[in-house]
């Protein structure tokens, strides 16, 4: 929501569009997707579940009445993805999209979940996100599998980190999967500096 003027914030949290999309459980589940640093896929989906609800808001003429009598230029679709949610085009309509799917065939994600549980029980490890989630849907379950992994770190149950584990990677396309969290301020200023470094390389 700090992407947003004055003027757009108090559009959205206005009577008139509460009534009919509550943007600020969008921005708390837009939050609880980032801090979960996007390996949370029940998470992300549930974001591209709103967000997808939120797309087909904006297309309604209701909506761009609304924005016209209150002042508001966003005179398409990307305007609203950047200005609402901060995000670029190709990874809001990749959002939007496994939002339909969520909504329209449920039935494709609760089968891709399946597919990635098996791949991690067979110790194979798997790519549960949004992006493996449409290869998925495209019938693409060999690139749906994670990627090959350039760095590793973990954190033991009952270790360093408390009662709970924790493990980090960085994928070959650069790309980093988290699992769980670290509780320790210190410990995590240091995995965050690495693993923010080595990203950094691996992307160059």
């Amino acid at each position: 929501m700090n992407h947003l003027l004055q003027i757009e914030q108090d559009f959205l949290t206005s009577s008139v569009v509460t009534s009919e999309i509550n943007f600020a459980s969008i921005f708390t589940a837009q939050a609880n997707a980032d801090n979960a640093q996007k390996a949370k896929f029940d998470k992300s989906i549930k974001l591209a579940e709103m967000v997808a609800k939120a797309s087909a808001w904006y297309d309604k003429a209701e909506t761009k009445a609304m924005l016209e009598s209150n002042g508001i230029e966003w005179d398409n679709k990307e305007t609203f993805f950047g200005r609402v949610f901060g995000w670029q085009k190709s990874f809001a309509y990749k959002m939007v999209k496994a939002g339909k799917l969520k909504i329209e065939q449920g039935e494709v994600v609760t089968a891709f979940k399946r597919h990635c549980t098996a791949q991690e029980n067979a110790g194979e490890g798997s790519n549960r996100s949004i992006a493996g989630l449409l290869k998925f849907a495209k019938g693409d379950t060999e690139t749906a599998s994670r990627p090959k992994a350039l760095a590793t770190f973990s954190i033991a149950k009952d270790g360093l980190n408390g009662e709970k584990g924790y493990s980090i990677r960085i994928n070959l396309d650069g790309g980093i999967d988290i699992s769980g969290d670290i509780e320790n301020p210190r410990v995590l200023l240091c995995v965050q500096n690495l693993f923010t470094e080595l990203s950094s390389i691996a992307n160059s």
